[in-house]
């Protein structure tokens, strides 16, 4: 089942055992192919997903980034998705790139149980300083190992989670795009793992393979 929004793309699996709403910073979009392959991973692992520009088109003309603003957006996007009849018992995750990491920890904070885990991959959590010793939730800090910046804020980040079951993974050899060898299928098998463990999902739904329309 698809859906499309102004701003978001929201995919349903048959019987999704959890919803994750993909937080994309300014320097990405919803249509490129490696978000694309990102999703459609996670589709298989049998999540719901909901792709999520955090400006539109005709908001990126008028306005910069503004990471607390968009946190607001993040958090109506995720309430009205849990009015959804197929999505309004699922557990939900983050995942956020650039500074919409920033977004997802800062919505997280505000949400509190309502999402069960976060995952930064390449982002900027140093971007929600303010906001980290609120989130009491498991997050996985994901980097490339030549990505010095976001490596060492992932350090800090880790000092600065209230959770204790936070990670930061560091992928040797690997840039900030992820662009090297099988390095993007790295990622996702990491976070459909991390997904799997940290989400209070269904035993009999948390590795099923699922076949999804060409």
């Amino acid at each position: 089942m698809e859906y499309a929004f102004p701003e978001g793309e929201l995919k349903i699996p048959e019987k999704p055992s959890a919803l994750i709403i993909l937080c994309l910073g300014d320097g990405d979009s919803r249509f490129c192919p490696r978000m694309h392959f990102i999703t459609q991973h996670l589709q298989r692992r049998g999540f719901a997903t909901f792709i999520f520009d955090m400006l539109s088109r005709e908001e990126s003309k008028i306005y910069s980034f503004n990471p607390e603003l968009a946190a607001q957006k993040l958090v109506r996007v995720t309430q009205s998705l849990a009015k959804f009849h197929d999505l309004k018992h699922l557990p939900v995750g983050y995942f956020g790139t650039s500074n919409g990491t920033a977004v997802a920890l800062t919505a997280a904070s505000v949400l509190k149980t309502k999402v069960s885990t976060v995952i930064s991959c390449s982002g900027a959590p140093a971007l929600a300083i303010d906001h980290l010793h609120l989130i009491n939730i498991p997050v996985l800090l994901l980097a490339g190992q030549y990505n010095s910046p976001v490596v060492t804020a992932n350090r800090q980040t880790l000092h600065n989670l209230s959770g204790s079951k936070n990670l930061a993974v560091i992928l040797p050899g690997v840039s900030d795009l992820f662009a090297e060898g099988k390095t993007l299928e790295q990622v996702t098998d990491i976070s459909g793992d991390w997904f799997s463990k940290n989400l209070p999902v269904k035993k009999a739904a948390k590795h099923r393979r699922l076949k999804l329309p060409a």
